[in-house]
């Protein structure tokens, strides 16, 4: 879903601004996943 819509971003202003935009919002997700599997690590270990 988000990464649809990064993309339609992507492909209807390819600009130096869109570059920006894509590049904060995959950051974003990124760091929001890899602190999604470590809780979840987290749970398993107990």
């Amino acid at each position: 879903m988000i990464f649809s819509v990064v993309i339609f971003f992507v492909h209807c202003n390819n600009d130096f601004t869109g570059s920006i935009l894509f590049g904060f919002i995959l950051g974003i997700s990124l760091f929001t996943i890899h602190s999604f599997f470590r809780e979840a690590k987290e749970d398993s270990t107990k």
